[in-house]
């Protein structure tokens, strides 16, 4: 059996690259890649393909993690950026309990790493469909996270159908921005969008103008390409989250008493934390035909006052 040493001693030996990359014992003894060059610092644990931090150089954390959230298998992190996949949301078929689908709590598999130049650092991950993948969901694919860490933070997640049968996906980069004050932040790119409220009945409703957050905000914005800016007058920065291959954008903020209830979260953590997603759910349904792949992409840049 290959101990926790062994393994970063394995790892760093394929895959290290001098000065900007490196594997080391993250939180709850899990293994994460640190990437460090001269644009920014970012961390992704291999438990989920989960990033974790992102720094640009001269800024302050882009993305929220939950100060309490667990770090144990089998049991998502709560923050950062989770991988939701197959599925978005409960089971499509009601064959398992988990929400979001699995990819979010499997290990997985680093492929490559590249230095494209001093300031930008490449890593590509993969998961292959397994007997414990097959149990709740009867699929053969493979899934490709390629992650660009530097002045922005790119990433791609590509769908394979390496089965004999199509298949159909939905999916979300479940993006968690730190943020100075969710009651006075603003998102713009949503205006005149439909959208599904999720916190009021699963009514149908219209943005006008930009968006706020005052209650629980459980909105899927739906027929929508459009890139997003939260506005942080606390923080004093504007965050873009750009995309590709995505009609569903996704807004959620658990506000006062759900964060009572949620695990993972603090009572006080919905102020600090908003979720946009760049995702494909609802209607917004990847079909994958045997042999082909699908690929999704957010792009995540500071825009420089």
């Amino acid at each position: 059996m290959i101990t926790e040493t062994e393994s970063l001693k394995n790892l760093n030996h394929a895959f290290s690259i001098n000065g900007q990359l490196e594997f080391i014992t993250g939180k709850g003894g899990m293994t994460l890649a640190r990437i460090t060059n001269n644009a920014c610092t970012a961390e992704i644990y291999l438990h989920g393909g989960h990033i974790t931090s992102y720094i640009p150089k001269g800024d302050k954390e882009v993305l929220w993690l939950a100060p309490n959230g667990a770090f144990k298998p089998n049991h998502p992190i709560r923050g950062g950026i989770p991988i939701c996949w197959p599925w978005f949301g409960p089971h499509p078929e009601g064959k398992s309990t988990l929400m979001h689908g699995f990819a979010r709590i499997e290990i997985w598999t680093v492929l490559s790493t590249r230095e494209i130049n001093d300031h930008t650092t490449e890593i590509c991950l993969c998961l292959r469909d397994s007997e414990r993948t097959n149990a709740i969901w009867p699929h053969k694919f493979e899934l490709f996270l390629r992650i660009t860490a530097g002045k922005t933070l790119f990433i791609d997640l590509t769908s394979r159908n390496t089965g004999n049968t199509p298949i159909s996906i939905t999916e979300a980069l479940h993006t968690y921005f730190s943020i100075g004050d969710a009651s006075r932040i603003r998102i713009s790119g949503l205006d005149k969008c439909d959208y599904i409220d999720k916190a009021d009945g699963d009514k149908a409703k219209t943005q006008i103008g930009d968006v706020a957050i005052s209650s629980e905000t459980v909105r899927i914005y739906v027929n929508t390409k459009a890139d997003c800016i939260i506005d942080d007058p606390v923080i004093d920065r504007k965050v873009a989250v750009a995309k590709k291959n995505s009609d569903t954008t996704v807004v959620w903020n658990p506000w006062i008493e759900k964060s009572k209830i949620m695990p993972d979260l603090s009572d006080g953590d919905y102020q600090t934390m908003v979720c946009v997603e760049t995702a494909k759910t609802n209607n917004d349904i990847a079909v994958i035909a045997p042999g082909k792949e699908h690929t999704m992409s957010t792009e995540i840049s500071i825009i420089r006052q």
